[in-house]
């Protein structure tokens, strides 16, 4: 079984890029930057061996995210510079096979914070989630608790003090965190070493860790 050319063409002309599985079939879709409308990515819902779709910086927003949530093959998203909310997100509740979801605030385009995360919670598959530089502390962290099988974390520019530091170990697999530009101290440090499955820790550019902290 082919891709319908018709999706395929419709697809090119908003500058898509593809990846291809062994059959041929397009297993991911890269619209990184494209001037799209969320109608457009209906096209996407006949692609039947789909499974990672790069968003970044496109016009998306929680309308589209319907559309995302009924593609049951994904495995990765990447949503990062999107005009989406807390609402939207719980279209997405229903992607049993995601395994990496990539969000970001750095451009002030997504809204997403704490009230969000409910929805990301139900998403416990999951082993990466990228949440740099949006409103997300302890609170909203706590809300992930059943991600059993969370691996990387990114964290960098949000929230995340001391008390965040320590919620991660909820995390019983945890291998890479991003902390950097947050409030993590020489307190959530310390939390952070009761993190026995940790590899991976990057805290740079936190000015409230001290040389002892460090040690």
């Amino acid at each position: 079984v082919s891709d319908d050319e018709a999706t395929v063409s419709a697809l090119k002309d908003l500058g898509a890029v593809f990846k291809r599985g062994g059959d041929g079939r397009i297993t991911e879709v890269s619209l990184r930057g494209a001037s799209l409308k969320d109608a457009d990515l209906a096209a996407l819902e006949s692609l039947s061996n789909l499974q990672s779709v790069l968003l970044n910086d496109t016009g998306v927003t929680d309308k589209g995210l319907e559309t995302l949530g009924k593609i049951s093959s994904l495995r990765n998203l990447d949503l990062r510079g999107c005009g989406i909310t807390n609402d939207g997100l719980v279209h997405l509740a229903g992607l049993v096979s995601l395994r990496a979801l990539r969000l970001s605030g750095k451009n002030n385009a997504t809204q997403i914070d704490d009230d969000g995360m409910p929805h990301i919670g139900k998403l416990v598959g999951l082993k990466a989630l990228l949440l740099d530089f949006l409103f997300v502390s302890e609170v909203g962290l706590a809300e992930l608790k059943e991600l059993k099988q969370l691996q990387e974390l990114y964290l960098a520019g949000t929230l995340a003090g001391d008390e965040a530091a320590g919620v991660l170990k909820q995390f019983p697999d945890l291998r890479k965190v991003r902390l950097s530009q947050t409030q993590v101290g020489d307190a959530g440090l310390e939390q952070l070493r009761g993190v026995e499955t940790l590899v991976e820790l990057d805290v740079s550019e936190n000015s409230l860790i001290s040389d002892a902290g460090m040690v």
